[in-house]
């Protein structure tokens, strides 16, 4: 990789990733122009050009780091950040203009510290177990013209609750009146599945209490924040006792020891979107648990579902759910197998540092230790994948009539002497 800087790899990755997103939306337009050796964007007053170090059939195409501007007879190099400037100005809505290139500044100052932090930690050398998996999807999207946007966020808060930097922290729980909490569940049967919850962060003397609600700590301070704490009745506050990670959404929250994992309404742009919950949003998780209970063994033995049962928020005063309250309960399934579990879009993703997918150096160590090829390990590993995670996938559509949108960032693979042995 030579002596090239966090910085220029942050640029690097963030062009790539915005060109490729905007190929996908614009490749038919007049004004774009894709050979076999560059993209090409030609308006009446200006024209860019790129030149691609590797052209993929997919879209997933590589650039040199150069971008060429020509303007009244002139033609110079241009910045990633005014590359898009122009080209916001040119195929954008004029009112978002300011607000979209503003998201791809974020994107790209937040990738360029997690990469200094990242190769700071050495965290490429460490076991790839779930956790670290979660963390290490460093690039994110690679089709997104701002894959690394998280608005909203102080820069401490980066640091302290975005994934990629793996530190923990402890959750905020509030105990108000149980007529002030809405869910999923009644009043008993939300505290009765939370006990074990209750009594793992806060303490068995808090067993038999009612009316308590984790809050993630930036919910936590937006809320009071608001002044919506002052309007319910918060009958006490206390720190939870153990140390929770975020993973790669941010907004969900994993420890290898509890019942659940907790997905909570975060006042954060992450990407595209605030990362707000809804009640709808949340009882399709609940339905999509019930279906599963229906479906025959043989379309769920290697491919399943991460279960999300029930939700609480505070309430607002006509009984609706106070959605900048709510959390979202996850079965925390197999915390055993957390060495063996890996987020496919970490497995696949490039690491920036040295050009080569996680994918990619355990397959090499795999193959060396069961004395065969590289490709002949690759091509074993396929196959298993395609058979106990893509196989059972198109199953559970054509038969059971269960559809799946397959995010990589939502696939979970289960492995076993490095090949795949099912998935969630």
């Amino acid at each position: 990789m030579g002596q090239i800087s966090e910085s220029q790899l942050a640029v690097r990755y963030s062009a790539r990733a915005f060109f490729n997103s905007f190929l996908r939306d614009y490749e038919g337009d007049p004004r774009v122009l894709v050979t076999d050796r560059q993209l090409s964007i030609k308006t009446p007053k200006w024209e860019l050009e790129l030149s691609f170090s590797r052209k993929s059939a997919l879209g997933a195409h590589r650039y040199q780091d150069q971008i060429l501007l020509s303007k009244n007879g002139v033609t110079e190099l241009v910045s990633f950040i005014d590359s898009v400037s122009l080209i916001a100005n040119e195929f954008g809505a004029s009112s978002e203009t300011d607000l979209f290139i503003d998201q791809t500044k974020n994107s790209l100052a937040n990738l360029e510290i997690i990469l200094k932090h990242y190769i700071s930690q050495r965290r490429s050398d460490r076991p790839h177990d779930y956790l670290q998996s979660e963390a290490n999807l460093l690039l994110g999207h690679p089709f997104h013209p701002f894959p690394k946007c998280k608005k909203g966020l102080r820069p401490e808060d980066l640091l302290r609750y975005s994934p990629e930097f793996a530190k923990s922290f402890q959750l905020i729980w509030i105990q108000v009146p149980e007529e002030q909490l809405v869910g999923s569940l009644s009043s008993s049967s939300y505290h009765s599945n939370i006990s074990e919850l209750v009594q793992f962060e806060l303490g068995p003397e808090f067993l038999g209490q009612v009316g308590w609600l984790p809050m993630h700590p930036l919910q936590w301070e937006a809320f009071v924040a608001s002044g919506r704490a002052d309007q319910i009745q918060v009958k006490k506050v206390e720190r939870g006792k153990n140390d929770w990670s975020a993973l790669s959404s941010m907004r969900t929250i994993y420890h290898s020891e509890s019942t659940y994992q907790l997905k909570f309404s975060l006042p954060v742009k992450l990407t595209n979107s605030v990362r707000w919950l809804y009640p709808h949003e949340c009882l399709r998780g609940a339905q999509v648990s019930d279906t599963w209970n229906t479906l025959p063994d043989q379309l769920t033995e290697h491919f399943g579902v991460q279960r999300e049962p029930f939700f609480m928020s505070l309430s607002n005063e006509d009984g609706t759910a106070l959605i900048e309250s709510m959390v979202q309960f996850r079965n925390n399934s197999a915390p055993e197998l957390s060495h063996d579990r890996h987020l496919l879009a970490s497995l696949v993703e490039v690491d920036p540092f040295n050009d080569r997918s996680r994918l990619f150096d355990l397959t090499t160590i795999q193959a060396e230790q069961k004395g065969l090829e590289p490709a002949e390990f690759r091509s074993l590993w396929l196959d298993h994948f395609l058979t106990r995670v893509i196989g059972p996938l198109l199953d559970l559509g054509s038969l059971g009539h269960v559809y799946f949108g397959a995010h990589l960032q939502n696939i979970i693979l289960d492995m076993k002497d490095g090949l795949p042995q099912g998935g969630c």
